[in-house]
């Protein structure tokens, strides 16, 4: 793990920067870094927590043009607006 003022942060994901250079990249929407088998596998996980079925890679593509809250809760078949 690498620390940065004394904060624990993950290992780069999607590779190393080059040796002598220093940054932090965020990216959330796969410009730089294909992560979406991490979001999927994160919400596979979540869903199966509270007892909801796997979704598979179709289905989570398309809820992804979703917030995550409302994603999550269209993965679970939930709709907005209905209560669960």
């Amino acid at each position: 793990m690498s620390v940065a003022a004394g904060i624990k942060l993950p290992p780069v994901i999607c590779g190393q920067p080059p040796v002598g250079k220093r940054a932090i990249i965020f990216d959330i929407d796969g410009t730089l870094c294909d992560s979406s088998h991490m979001a999927m596998s994160a919400t596979n996980k979540v869903l199966e927590e509270y007892g909801f079925p796997r979704v598979s890679p179709e289905e989570y593509h398309l809820g992804t043009r979703y917030t995550t809250p409302e994603r999550l809760a269209r993965h679970a078949g939930f709709s907005p607006g209905r209560p669960p």
